[in-house]
């Protein structure tokens, strides 16, 4: 595959992105895995599907998941991805995921927001609203 010849970077950032692409992630982050220097990582945050407000939306019986938008420019979150599924794309682009963390870093930090951030850190499951993963050039 011929990638963009660049300078290796030691490290790139996909903050909110991956979601967004109608592309399978394998495709851009092995082109990422290429420019990066032996030892490189990848630091990639993504919304978390399996959250807590989504969780309780299909208790009622709606999806919390939106429909793609008519807007060529913001057509919205085309796939959210869980953590094993991101370990999952990482090991197919040759790369380590074992460092990973769920946090709410969307919200305020008051009043309900607190309560949720609460129930969030002490019931099971991996239930924070946004995942942070570093992946590693193997």
């Amino acid at each position: 595959t011929a990638w963009p010849e660049c300078a290796p970077f030691d490290v790139i950032v996909m903050a909110e992105v991956i979601e967004h692409l109608y592309v399978a992630p394998t495709q851009v982050l092995r082109m990422f895995r290429h420019m990066l220097r032996p030892g490189g990582a990848i630091v990639l945050q993504t919304p978390n599907p399996i959250n807590l407000a989504r969780r309780i939306t299909l208790l009622f019986g709606q999806s919390p998941f939106r429909v793609i938008r008519d807007d060529s420019k913001n057509p919205g979150h085309f796939c959210e991805y869980t953590v094993e599924q991101l370990q999952e794309v990482a090991a197919r682009c040759q790369m380590s995921a074992d460092e990973w963390s769920l946090s709410n870093y969307f919200g305020s930090g008051r009043g309900w927001q607190r309560i949720y951030n609460g129930l969030c850190a002490v019931l099971p499951g991996q239930l924070h609203e946004g995942i942070t993963i570093i992946l590693r050039v193997l």
